[in-house]
């Protein structure tokens, strides 16, 4: 889902007006006039990376301007949230985030959070939908997930997972198996795949997309 900066655009509006330039000018204005900056906060090659440049270039090919992504990973995209809450207040940078970071977070961080998403952020496209995957190392003795689930209850801590972001759909299929796992967060799927194909964790929960 793509967002624009709610609190920061309203405040332009505001500041342009005392600058002496009436409100309905705006609107006559062309955009995208210039480059228009997509900020996603996951690694290149993951799912929301994959998704958000193929919505840039949507974006380019109708709106006849370049389209820059800039990947600012971390914290569960916080760091990428942040950078667009923070950027000028004129639709020229566009977060495309997901449920990790904009829902997650903020419930997961009640007292650090420095955004709450339905005051600071305004939605502008569902993009789409990723299903979940589990994958577990070929050396594993389990052929589905009940088997996998009863192995996790028999070894309490001794079963290791990766997912892309605390509080990640991924994240959450983990705790829903109801397995006794213990949790190794990456930045996102594609991080999270690769730490399981190196053997550092015995299973991955990932979203489909950043698996191929």
């Amino acid at each position: 889902m793509a967002y624009l900066n709610r609190r920061q655009f309203g405040l332009g509006l505001a500041a342009t007006s005392l600058a002496g330039t009436a409100p309905w000018a705006l609107a006559q204005q062309p955009f995208p006039s210039r480059p228009v900056t997509i900020v996603i906060g996951y690694p290149a090659g993951g799912p929301t990376d994959v998704y958000g440049r193929a919505m840039g270039k949507l974006l380019s090919d109708y709106w006849k301007q370049p389209v820059i992504i800039e990947n600012r990973p971390g914290a569960s995209g916080s760091i990428a949230a942040m950078h667009v809450l923070n950027a000028a207040p004129d639709g020229y940078t566009l977060l495309f985030t997901n449920n990790a970071t904009n829902g997650a977070y903020e419930v997961l961080n009640p007292k650090t959070a420095s955004y709450r998403t339905l005051r600071d952020f305004q939605p502008v496209a569902l993009y789409g939908i990723a299903p979940s995957v589990v994958m577990v190392r070929a050396d594993l003795p389990v052929k589905n997930m009940q088997e996998f689930i009863a192995l996790c209850k028999a070894s309490p801590g001794k079963i290791t997972y990766a997912s892309p972001a605390v509080g990640s759909s991924p994240h959450a299929d983990a705790f829903a198996s109801g397995a006794s796992q213990d949790a190794v967060s990456r930045s996102g799927s594609a991080a999270a795949v690769v730490d399981n194909a190196g053997r550092s964790s015995v299973a991955a929960y990932a979203t489909a997309s950043g698996t191929s």
